[in-house]
C-alpha cells in the first residue's frame, strides 16, 4: 500500500498515526499463550516443542494434544 501512496497521502497517514490515541486491552491472544505455555515448561520440553512446530506448523498446545490424545488411546487399547 506505501508504494502507491502519494506524499501528501503518506504525509496524512504519518500525522494519523502519530497522533492516534492508542488503547490496548488486557486480552490475551493466541501468541501470548504459547509463549507462557513455552515459560512453564523445562528447556529440553521446550526445544522439542519448538522443533516439532517448526518442522509441522502445528502449535505447541496442538502438539500437546496431540501427544496426550496419542497417550490415552494407547492406555485404552492396553486395557
Amino acid at each position: 500500500m506505501a508504494a502507491s501512496m502519494t506524499d501528501e497521502e503518506y504525509d496524512a497517514l504519518d500525522e494519523e498515526m502519530t497522533k492516534a490515541d492508542l488503547h490496548f486491552t488486557p486480552v490475551v491472544g493466541p501468541a501470548t499463550r504459547q509463549k507462557r505455555l513455552l515459560d512453564a515448561l523445562d528447556e529440553e520440553t521446550r526445544n522439542y516443542l519448538i522443533s516439532k512446530t517448526v518442522a509441522t506448523g502445528i502449535l505447541p498446545s496442538g502438539i500437546i494434544a496431540r501427544m496426550v490424545r496419542e497417550k490415552i488411546a494407547s492406555e485404552a487399547a492396553a486395557s
